[in-house]
């Protein structure tokens, strides 16, 4: 049975992310997100810098998304470049955060995936 998830009334107008509301609120509501989870994202990844970059990582972008150029794992993703795009970024950012809550049925799970919960010490140490 799909998840049925009904979008509170968002407005980004007032904050870092204005110019980028549309395409927050698009790319959550296509794949089941809250877009104030979507925007705190953002916020943490790169304070809504669209060239923010990790030299170390590769992290790219509003959502610090791993691209192609960060190893063989990530080979199915966008460039460096790619995800300099605020839409490519945002889209990502919902697929990969979108596919983590489905697996792990919690947003929190899928948070933590997200930011690279693999290589992070048991989760369980911090509660």
């Amino acid at each position: 049975m799909p998840m049925i998830y009904s979008l509170p009334d968002v407005d980004f107008s007032t904050t870092p992310l204005a110019e980028f509301s549309d395409l927050i609120i698009k790319y959550a509501e296509e794949n089941l997100l809250d877009p104030y989870i979507v925007a705190a994202v953002i916020m943490v990844e790169s304070s809504g810098k669209p060239d923010a970059y990790n030299s170390r990582s590769k992290a790219t972008g509003l959502g610090g998304i791993m691209p192609k150029e960060a190893g063989e794992i990530f080979e199915d993703r966008p460039t460096i470049e790619e995800l300099k795009n605020p839409e490519t970024n945002i889209a990502w950012l919902c697929k990969i955060l979108g596919y983590y809550r489905n697996k792990y049925h919690d947003i929190e799970a899928a948070l933590y995936q997200y930011s690279g919960g693999s290589v992070w010490p048991d989760r369980e140490q911090f509660k």
